[in-house]
């Protein structure tokens, strides 16, 4: 193979990711030695189109990219050899003639691209229509449109040295090219499709035993506060009595002890201000309850489905407390709202688990737990159930507000309805077209085909977190039902969870930027694209 060092070659617009409409031209430049995962080397490949190297195994290389030099128009700087007969008014050069090392070659090529001249050389498009007739097996000629080749800098003019390690493949693979509106362009290099396959997260199967055990859980953590809620907001003195009397069971299970335990917690759900009855079912039964969970189990899955059912159960404790007086258009948009929010949230989130219970826990969680391994133990219950405590507690402040205010419908109440479903309408498409990657990626790996390694389209064009900011428009969207009430205060609560928000899209951020096979693509990503806002993309 290395007497195709220092040939012309054209690699296909469908070789490079994403594809381009128009192949590329260039020059090998050297061959690699041979190793482990390259058994015949790999080919250094100079590409004149935005001046940059690339790699390429040599077992992969098909001879049809060798161009013959009838059927190619250089844009190397005028070398010795003499010009070949022209077509179409344009010089056609001859590559270089007879076997050479790689070493030398690879200089020889190099000085005649990058000339110490300076000079431009204007280069001429192809005339094809009048070009002879191509031959079976021949690569179909190329158009170069007529632009003049740009002085190389002075860095540029350096010429490689002989036996020197090439640069990283990522790096080289990764470099945005130089011409305006081409984007970042490269071609597949197997050691960063290698590492992302590695990298490529895959649900864990669970054992039915331990899914069904971690169902049980979820249903029986509720039922503390479930049973607060239904002795605070409805009758139970006239029912309970009844339902004992019906069954010895049933009155060994509700005997007198038991029925004064529940008049207790319902004097305390009636007569306690219904904000201090959440904070407090919040810290009993979600931050000590989970925690105890978390730490016999090793695993803090059960905050991130409760998430999305925490708000409603709040919403259905503020709607159905004693003391609850609200206009009624107000309080149905409201809770409609909440309803089809949670319903998206716990779809998705099942779905992204394969229809799991606790099949893993939030990767956060784990990098903090792997940080802060000696203290993790106290640390978790801080981090994992007092913070989502105190946003929990915030973002559903306005419900509170509604279902205390018969106020009648007004201008903000429309406005915070349109807010609400924008932002989850917005979430709702971001998490879908999320889906809609990964799962094509999982089957590029099951097909052996390249990765794609960053998402680029749809709203993920215009926004590096739309879901984030579909999430955040919603909350402060509900926020605004308080602020026509008279009370923009609790806004503080959609402040809060922005605030945490932001240290959370930090977390992700830095997380795609470790690892190396996609760190160049996604810095250049960063600078392209808006964080939150979905924006038209930068230059």
């Amino acid at each position: 193979m290395a007497e195709y060092v220092g040939r012309d070659v054209i690699i296909p617009g469908s070789e490079w990711q994403p594809k381009q409409s128009q192949p590329a031209q260039g020059f090998i430049v050297k061959l690699t030695r041979p190793n482990g995962v390259y058994p015949k080397g790999r080919y250094e490949i100079y590409c004149v189109d935005d001046r940059q190297r690339y790699m390429f195994p040599v077992h992969k290389f098909p001879e049809e990219w060798i161009l013959d030099s009838a059927n190619f128009i250089s844009l190397r700087s005028p070398s010795k050899s003499p010009a070949r007969k022209s077509v179409g008014g344009s010089a056609v050069l001859s590559p270089p003639r007879g076997r050479t090392r790689a070493g030398s070659s690879a200089v020889k090529a190099a000085r005649r691209l990058l000339s110490p001249e300076g000079e431009e050389q204007p280069v001429q498009a192809a005339n094809v229509s009048t070009s002879p007739p191509l031959q079976s097996g021949m690569v179909t000629p190329v158009t170069v449109p007529t632009s003049p080749v740009r002085s190389p800098s002075p860095s540029q003019r350096r010429s490689p040295k002989r036996g020197r390690t090439p640069k990283s493949l990522l790096k080289s693979a990764s470099t945005p090219s130089r011409n305006a509106g081409r984007g970042v362009r490269w071609l597949e290099v197997e050691r960063a499709q290698e590492s992302a396959r590695k990298n490529f997260t895959v649900v864990p199967k669970l054992p039915m035993g331990q899914n069904l055990l971690n169902a049980a859980i979820m249903v029986a953590v509720a039922l503390p506060a479930l049973l607060v809620g239904l002795l605070t907001c409805t009758q139970w003195r006239a029912w309970v009595p009844q339902l004992a009397a019906a069954h010895p069971l049933l009155g060994w299970l509700l005997s007198p002890s038991v029925q004064q335990g529940l008049a207790w917690l319902s004097a305390f759900g009636r007569g306690s201000h219904p904000l201090w009855v959440v904070n407090v079912l919040l810290l009993l039964n979600v931050d000590v309850l989970f925690y105890v969970i978390s730490r016999l189990q090793g695993n803090t899955w059960l905050i991130d489905p409760y998430w999305t059912i925490i708000p409603v159960m709040i919403q259905l404790f503020y709607a159905n407390h004693p003391a609850a007086v609200a206009d009624a258009t107000r309080a149905q948009v409201a809770q409609w709202l909440l309803w089809a929010w949670s319903a998206r949230l716990t779809y998705s989130y099942f779905r992204r688990e394969e229809w799991q219970f606790g099949a893993r826990e939030d990767w956060r969680y784990t990098d903090l737990a792997r940080t802060h391994t000696r203290n993790w133990w106290w640390l978790s219950f801080l981090a994992t159930y007092l913070v989502q405590h105190a946003m929990l507690w915030g973002i559903t402040l306005p419900l509170y507000m509604v279902y205390t205010n018969p106020a009648p419908w007004g201008p903000w109440d429309t406005i915070a309805a349109l807010a609400a479903a924008a932002g989850m309408c917005c979430s709702w498409v971001a998490d879908n077209q999320l889906r809609a990657f990964m799962k094509a990626n999982e089957e590029r790996m099951r097909a052996d085909k390249p990765l794609v390694l960053i998402l680029e389209t749809g709203l993920w064009k215009h926004s590096r977190h739309p879901n984030y900011f579909g999430e955040q428009l919603f909350w402060w969207g509900l926020g605004l039902f308080a602020t026509g009430l008279g009370h923009p205060e609790v806004l503080c609560g959609a402040l809060f969870n922005s605030l945490c928000m932001v240290e959370v899209t930090r977390m992700t951020e830095a997380r795609m930027t470790r690892r190396a096979e996609r760190r160049a693509l996604y810095e250049e990503y960063q600078r392209r694209t808006n964080m939150w806002l979905p924006w038209p993309r930068a230059a």
